[in-house]
Order: C-alpha cells, then structure tokens, then sequence
C-alpha cells in the first residue's frame, strides 16, 4: 500500500466511522496495540534479489544484511509506531 492509498482509505473511514476512531495495529504476541507515531525510515526489500521473507519475519528490515538484500537500494517506507515497537528501539 502506498502514502496516498492510506490517505485515501483514512480518508473514506473517517466520512463513515468518525475521526475519533482509535488506530491500532497488531501486538508483538496477540492483541492490539494503538499507534503512537508515525515515522519514515529507509529498510531493505527482501524480494529485492529475488528472495522471499519467511512467514514470521516482515519483508522491510532497516539491515540490509537481515533482509538478504547487500548491495540493493533502500526504499523510504511509512512506519506506523506502536508502544511495543519503541521497546525494540
């Protein structure tokens, strides 16, 4: 999903919920957890060299080593920030 795909979902969801409504996203081991921040960060593709994350991994890592992706460029990616995420930082 891009910047201005969110925007638009956002967007849509605020005319039929409200803008009140609290954003959350997915808990380090179950539940949810709301979304303190938003960030931008550069991270590694790992389908860059053709590869594929494993099920329990993400597919962007801020190492390009962890993604399997030495010697590819970054992509500028959007983070949604959760309080469990700020324990890892």
């Amino acid at each position: 999903m891009t910047l201005d795909e969110l925007i638009e979902k956002l967007t849509r969801l605020r005319d039929e919920e409200s803008g009140d409504t609290i954003v959350v996203v997915r808990g380090y081991e179950s539940g949810y957890d709301r979304v303190d921040e938003i960030r931008t960060i550069d991270a590694y593709d790992s389908r860059a060299r053709g590869g594929h994350e494993k099920w329990w991994e993400g597919r962007y890592d801020e190492s390009a080593l962890f993604a399997h992706a030495r010697g590819t460029d970054p992509v500028h990616v959007v983070h949604l920030v959760s309080a469990t995420d700020k324990t890892f930082d």
